[in-house]
């Protein structure tokens, strides 16, 4: 069985180098790392291929890192049968070396597996924004950990059977799904959630299994924390109406739906807050309410004891997190406009 990785990176001179050497550093070495080089106008080429990786530049590519890979994709499916298997990785990520065998075990014994992903994981240190993303990574990572399976294929790192995606390109031509029939969706602005549907509407299920713990860089100033999300939520959200009301996307949408209305909490709370100041004039507390704070404090606790005393004292405290939560709760409502708008959807 081959492992070819690919690497779709525009104008990623900074990181490249890590990314290749992380993959040549697999305790399952790819028997080849394909670098896309799409429409790179620094150095990306020649220190991907100076770290040892083949290079495959794109031609008139317009379609951002769909039309990339789609590009690599068609190049080498041909040459794989359909139990070799393609990862795909982000430039700023750095695979840990078990990864690929983790992966490629775990796609061997799931046939129902779509795809095998990364789990979150970012580096120490950072500042207190780094810190809250890294804690909310780690609750994800514990999630995915317990229940064995993911809800997304995450875009930073994910592998594939090659007969798999021959699957997705049929199902594009047949109209059973969107698209053109390629393997990503140029359409979407959130290539790995559309593919993600197209997977749960051929029936398959997907995995994020142990060993597969990457490491990946955070947002590090504000508005770009808000241009990431906005583009994950609002792509998410295109991609959903794109589908309609299936069976397979009828999960994701209630969580869209759960989610919009679980951000009114802290409207509902202040209400209350000011009705109560309104009506007695001050507040009444009650200690068995008071003693639930405690539970969540040992949640965040018990998620983020791994990420450092900083970042695990930043969650313990509670309110940091509480107003990180509003900002995502923003972001959300934020996201949701543009889709109702029908703006056009940019990186």
């Amino acid at each position: 069985m081959k492992i070819i990785a690919l690497m779709p990176e525009h104008n990623e001179a900074e990181h490249i180098a890590g990314s290749v050497a992380g993959l040549l550093a697999q305790t399952r070495v790819p028997d080849q790392v394909i670098v896309v080089a799409d429409n790179c106008t620094d150095a990306t080429a020649d220190l991907a291929r100076a770290a040892g990786a083949t290079v495959l530049v794109t031609e008139g590519n317009v379609d951002k890192k769909a039309g990339a890979l789609n590009q690599a994709i068609d190049a080498i499916l041909p040459g794989l049968a359909d139990d070799d298997q393609v990862l795909v990785q982000d430039a700023d990520t750095v695979l840990n070396p078990e990864f690929l065998a983790s992966a490629s075990y775990a796609l061997t014994v799931d046939p129902k597996a779509g795809g095998a992903c990364a789990r979150y994981n970012s580096p120490q240190g950072g500042s207190w924004l780094g810190m809250l993303q890294r804690n909310e990574y780690a609750r994800a990572r514990r999630m995915i950990t317990r229940r064995g399976r993911t809800h997304i294929l995450v875009g930073m790192a994910s592998q594939f059977r090659a007969g798999t995606l021959r699957e997705v390109i049929e199902a594009r031509r047949s109209g059973q799904v969107p698209g053109k029939p390629e393997v990503y969706n140029r359409d979407s602005i959130t290539e790995d959630y559309e593919l993600t549907i197209v997977f749960r509407t051929l029936g398959y299920h997907m995995i994020a299994p142990e060993g597969c713990d990457p490491l990946t860089d955070f947002m590090h100033t504000v508005p770009d924390l808000w241009n990431q999300r906005v583009r994950w939520y609002r792509g998410a959200m295109d991609d959903l109406r794109r589908f309609g009301w299936t069976k397979a996307t009828a999960p994701y949408i209630l969580r869209q739906v759960l989610w919009a209305l679980t951000s009114l909490s802290p409207v509902v709370f202040a209400a209350y807050i000011v009705a109560e100041l309104a009506v007695l004039g001050h507040l009444q507390w009650s200690i068995p309410f008071m003693v639930i704070n405690v539970v969540f404090v040992w949640e965040r606790y018990v998620c983020t004891r791994h990420e450092g005393p900083a970042s695990t004292f930043l969650s313990v405290l509670l309110v940091p997190e509480m107003i990180y939560e509003s900002f995502l709760t923003l972001v959300f409502f934020a996201s949701f406009a543009k889709h109702l708008r029908r703006t056009e959807a940019k990186w």
